[in-house]
């Protein structure tokens, strides 16, 4: 699965901090997840999903008001 909330930094740069984790590499940058970032990515996901599960909630109502508005006596 690839990562898409990761700090790049060139690969000439030697030193990083401890917490940083090795993501992976390529062309000449090397990509890190520390434990804020990785916190804020938690944060997102857990966002979209609530997002989500509020426009089901919104799609799911949709038809009924419009069968209410078209039918009241329904």
């Amino acid at each position: 699965m690839r990562e898409l909330h990761v700090m790049r930094v060139q690969a000439l740069q030697k030193a990083v901090p401890q917490d940083f984790e090795l993501m992976g590499q390529r062309k000449g940058f090397v990509r890190y997840m520390n434990p804020s970032l990785r916190l804020l990515v938690k944060q997102h996901a857990d966002a979209l999903e609530t997002r989500e599960l509020a426009l089901t909630g919104i799609l799911q109502v949709t038809p009924c008001l419009c069968c209410l508005l078209e039918y009241p006596a329904c």
